[in-house]
């Protein structure tokens, strides 16, 4: 019996020992204190508490912790500081304070399941709140008094690969946008935003998204927004009449669907002087949410019409390219042993950047025409500028097909079939060229406006995923062609042309047409 009592005893105070240690450490912070050393002292999963007063930051973040405020404490920075609080760990609880000044009051970056909670930021220039390559949940904030024109209430943005970010019972007045995100996969509800000058609640560049209850006032340009081939879910909100302020898109719509982006609406409420809905290039608005769209393998038919639509291309770019290589040759001097130490390796390298290339072009296809997620994009795309990586890509294969070129200019004779192999390669080098000419477009539209993907030339009229798998299936043939008939030994080629023509083949089909006619 006492082996039990004392038994029970150590049990209870192991317990109590456990409950005890498990407990969050609550570290409380005087107005004056060093913000920074403050955090930096506590340890990963305590709470860090603000008593009232002024707080002087900026604090970065980078370990699990809550931190909370006191009624009346108040983080303040100068407005030239980058960011009041910077977040880049994941489980970051923050709750009840108050930021004045900086560029930005509150930035997340690369961390998921932070969570804003009633935080208030006023007299930032650009961003009341930003979520960079991260996620998060923010509820009850209240954006206001931003001061640069060109200001964004609640920004997500570059999120794609992260968990849904949700903003919700939140305040944002003043600015150009309210709330917005940009390839992010988001949830806006239950908020009220005032006073924008040109978006109020916006899903945009590739996002998904989900815009319920919200309530817009006083706004000008579009209340609801959703462009860049964005899929948006819109329901149950209500936008006020919206003013002008601009054309297009920004004419003064209470809901704008721009550029190939899906939405629908349900019991919206929805008014602005230059209408309710306006739908732009190419964009749907249905009564089924967007996420249930997809045409699945419907596409096919498409697909498999720009593939021959591309082969056609290359093939009639292939009859004309045999006579600017024959004139390119003609005057060159010839030197065959200086260009065989550079054609064959900028050939190999690229005819596997091209190879590379066009899956990731094939699966981005797949992504959006049928799967239907146009915010995906292929296998390295999410990851980084999309843009900037095609640019690279077109330019490592453009420079490898026109060496070739040029050593077949200066002399350098492969052993294999030569007359097909130069029109094929010629055919390339010029499909190349305007590819590249596109990609040049597209990139200046990137670094004048911003958006991750862009139109160019031709895909402002066309569909711009099929165009782009269209022009790199026809070059990715034309160069593998091209390498298939050089590698290729004349004597092959001929032997098998000889023997397509001759009476031995006769001689050796003759059985197999016997047995399909038995």
């Amino acid at each position: 019996m006492k082996r039990a009592v004392a038994a029970a005893a150590v049990l209870a105070a192991v317990a109590a020992g456990v409950t005890v240690a498990s407990r969050p450490t609550t570290v409380r912070v005087p107005a004056g204190t060093a913000m920074q050393d403050a955090v930096a002292d506590a340890g990963a999963g305590s709470v860090v508490r603000l008593e009232p007063g002024v707080h002087t930051g900026p604090i970065v973040i980078d370990k699990k912790l809550t931190l909370e405020a006191d009624s009346g404490a108040v983080l303040a920075v100068r407005p030239s500081v980058e960011a009041a609080l910077t977040i880049t760990a994941d489980d970051v609880h923050v709750q009840g304070l108050v930021v004045e000044g900086a560029v930005q009051g509150i930035t997340v970056r690369e961390a998921e399941d932070v969570v804003l909670e009633d935080v208030t930021v006023t007299g930032a220039r650009l961003h009341g709140i930003e979520v960079v390559d991260a996620s998060a949940r923010i509820s009850g904030a209240r954006i206001t008094n931003m001061i640069s024109e060109y200001a964004q209430g609640i920004e997500v943005r570059y999120a794609d690969n992260h968990p849904r970010t949700v903003v919700e019972n939140s305040l944002v007045e003043g600015g150009q946008e309210g709330i917005v995100s940009h390839v992010a996969e988001v949830e806006f509800s239950r908020n009220i935003v005032r006073g924008t000058t040109m978006r109020a609640v916006a899903i945009t560049e590739m996002s998904h998204g989900i815009a319920r209850s919200n309530l817009v006032e006083d706004a000008a340009g579009a209340g609801l927004y959703c462009g860049d081939m964005s899929m948006c879910e819109f329901s149950g909100n209500e936008v006020n009449q919206v003013a002008e302020a601009g054309v297009g898109s920004q004419a003064g719509w209470g809901l704008a669907v721009n550029y190939r982006s899906r939405a629908s609406t349900n019991n919206d409420s929805l008014a602005g002087e230059a209408g309710g809905v306006g739908t732009f290039v190419h964009s749907l608005v249905r009564d089924r949410s967007p996420f249930e769209l997809g045409r699945g393998w419907r596409a096919v038919p498409n697909i498999v019409a720009t593939a021959l639509l591309a082969l056609l291309v290359l093939f009639l770019v292939t009859r004309g390219s045999r006579w600017a290589l024959d004139r390119l040759s003609a005057g060159a001097r010839r030197n065959p042993s200086d260009p065989a130490r550079y054609v064959v390796p900028l050939f190999v390298v690229g005819l596997a950047v091209q190879s590379f290339h066009l899956v990731e072009h094939a699966l981005q296809v797949y992504r959006v025409h049928i799967d239907g997620v146009p915010s995906k994009g292929g296998i390295v795309g999410p990851s980084v500028e999309a843009e900037w990586i095609h640019f690279v890509y077109n330019a490592a294969v453009l420079v490898g097909i026109a060496a070739v070129a040029a050593g077949r200019a200066r002399g350098w004779r492969p052993r294999g079939e030569i007359r097909a192999g130069d029109a094929l390669l010629g055919a390339a080098v010029a499909l190349q060229s305007y590819h590249m000419v596109e990609h040049s477009v597209k990139l200046l539209q990137h670094l004048q406006g911003g958006a991750k993907v862009n139109p160019g030339l031709a895909g402002a009229h066309v569909d711009l995923v099929l165009l782009h798998f269209g022009i790199n299936l026809a070059v990715y043939v034309a160069v593998a062609g091209a390498a298939a008939s050089y590698a290729f030994s004349a004597s092959w080629t001929t032997s098998l042309r000889r023997f397509l023509t001759s009476e031995r083949r006769s001689r050796v089909l003759a059985p197999l047409r016997r047995t399909l006619k038995a």
